[in-house]
Parts: C-alpha cells; structure tokens; sequence
C-alpha cells in the first residue's frame, strides 16, 4: 500500500509555530529594548538625538507676543 503523505518532511503546523515564535521573539527583544532605552534616558537624564532635535525645534519656534502687564 502506498503512503500518501511523506514522512520525511517536517508537519506544517510546526513550521507555522517556529514561523510564530521567531516573530513573538522580535517584537518582545524590541519591546524590551525601547523599555530599557527609556528607564536608562530617565535615569542618566539623556536624551537620544532626535528627541534633542525635536526640543531645539520646540524651542526656536518663534513665540507670540503678548504685552506685559503690570500690576
């Protein structure tokens, strides 16, 4: 009687879970690695360049003037 199915190659199912785990795996490494990126950026009170670039651009903006008023 032949075999209908091969039993040398590996079950589909398992390829679809490997497929999965690689994917859970880099999405939670880049979750942890953003994490841990901010806890150190608190901690040391540093910023990534581009968070630094966005504050200068916040900062230059120019400012509507308002005239003082004293009490």
């Amino acid at each position: 009687m032949e075999k209908l199915y091969p039993t040398t190659s590996e079950p589909k199912a398992s390829k679809i879970w490997e497929r999965l785990e690689d994917f859970v795996r880099e999405h939670v490494q880049q979750f942890i690695q953003a994490l841990l990126e901010e806890e150190v950026t608190e901690l040391l009170g540093r910023t990534s360049p581009a968070q630094a670039d966005a504050r200068m651009e916040r900062a230059t903006l120019p400012r509507p003037c308002r005239p003082l008023v004293w009490i």
